[in-house]
This record gives C-alpha cells, structure tokens and sequence, in this order.
C-alpha cells in the first residue's frame, strides 16, 4: 500500500482518481486479514516510535476469542517495529479502564463496542470477560444501506463518506428530528453528472431500521444473559459504549 489509516484517505482527497481508498479489515479479523492486522500494527508502531533511540511499550485492544497463534503473529510484528514491549489486553477490559471503570471489581459491568464492520458487546467482572457475543453489523453497513437506498430509489451514487455524513448528521430515533431534510450531492446513476436530491430524515431512520434491529438484538442478549446470572439487569452500572 502507498498509504495506510488516516494519511491513506487524506491522500485521497488531494489526488482524487490517482489513487484508491480499500478497507481490508471490513470484515473484522477473519483469517485473510490477519497478517494485514500485523502489518498496520507494525506500521502504527514504527510511526510513533519518534526515534530510533525510543523503544515504547505497545498495549494492543484484541478479541477475547484470539487464538494463541494470533497473539504471537501480533505481538512479532509490534517487536518487530520497534517496541520494547507488546502487552495484548482483551478490548472489553481495555475499554471499561479506559471509561474509568473497575475491571477487577465483583460488580458486573457491560460493554457494547460499536465497531464499523462489527458490534460486539461483554459483561466484564473480576478482571475478565464473562460473556462476550458478536454481531457482523456495524456502522459500515448502516453506511451501505444508506447508499443502496439512494441508488434504488433517487439513482444517485453516493462515496462511503458521504453515505456515513448522511448517517452521523442525519439519522436519529429522535422523533423531533424525524421532520428533518438533507441536500444530498452524488453522481447521477443515469447521466454520469452531479446530481442533488432532497431527503427526509425519516426517510434514513426507515432505511437504518434493519441493521439498528441487529445491533439492538445483540445488547438485549447480553442484558438477558446478565439478568440470568446474576438476577438482575441493574446489577451492573451504566454501560460502556464504545466505538
């Protein structure tokens, strides 16, 4: 790749056509990307490594379902790069620390990670993951449907980007904001041409319904397994979102 992460898509859009933009972890951490995943850890490692004379230690955020193959592949390509130390922590743990939570404590917590190509969601207790469950929608497909909407009903193509503005400035279950239109830009299906269309954000909500569905299934498993074990669904504190 000529570029990778944030410079790949601001590469982008300074030679529009000249180069072009892939996401290789769509699908999340199947087995064809995981070298991929080893390579942009070592890629991010080495561009924050400042100097040759700064070695840091490196936690990376993992599946807690990782195999032990896939640690070791991880954790070379971050030695590999430069740091002194590589530390993998499973991300349902990284991220209720990181939100201020107590991970060792007996109290149960729940975490929903609102991933792009996934949403997983934990209950975390005494330092480790006691359930954890996966659903392959995210953001991303919110993004696709958005856009096939468009092309189906007003055929006009729509980039990722601006299918995911449509979705962060206009989608809400708010019915206050239901009332709401946007001026969508895209390329004309028909004529090649630039073309702008005006939508309801009711329109949007309908359209995101589906993929939302999924992603709200997942969360009422994990509150059911939590009530389950432990009696009550309010045995935990708030929620953790993360994304």
């Amino acid at each position: 790749p000529v570029a990778l992460g944030t410079e790949a898509k601001r590469l982008c859009m300074r030679t529009p056509g000249g180069n072009r933009l892939v996401y290789p972890l769509g699908g999340g951490m199947e087995s064809d990307n995981l070298d991929f995943i080893a390579r942009l850890l070592g890629y991010h490692t080495a561009q924050n490594r400042g100097s040759r004379l700064f070695r840091p230690k490196v936690a990376v955020a993992v599946s807690p379902d990782i195999t032990d193959a896939d640690e070791e592949l991880f954790t070379e390509a971050v030695l590999a790069a430069g740091a002194a130390e590589a530390v993998l922590i499973e991300a349902p743990l990284a991220a209720a620390a990181g939100a201020g939570r107590d991970v060792y404590s007996i109290k149960p917590t729940v975490v929903v990670d609102a991933g792009a190509s996934k949403t997983a969601a934990a209950i975390i207790a005494d330092g480790k993951v006691k359930h954890y469950a996966v659903t392959m929608t995210g953001g991303n497909t919110i993004d696709e449907v958005i856009a096939d909407y468009m092309q189906s009903k007003y055929r006009l193509i729509l980039s990722h980007e601006a299918a995911e503005e449509l979705k962060t400035m206009y989608l809400s279950l708010d019915p206050k904001r239901s009332d709401k239109v946007a001026e969508v830009t895209g390329v004309g299906a028909v004529s090649r041409l630039p073309q702008t269309v005006t939508v309801r954000a009711a329109e949007l909500a309908a359209v995101a319904l589906v993929p939302a569905m999924g992603i709200s299934d997942l969360v009422c498993q994990v509150l059911d397994k939590l009530t389950a074990e432990y009696g009550d669904q309010h045995a935990a504190g708030a929620t953790v979102i993360v994304g």
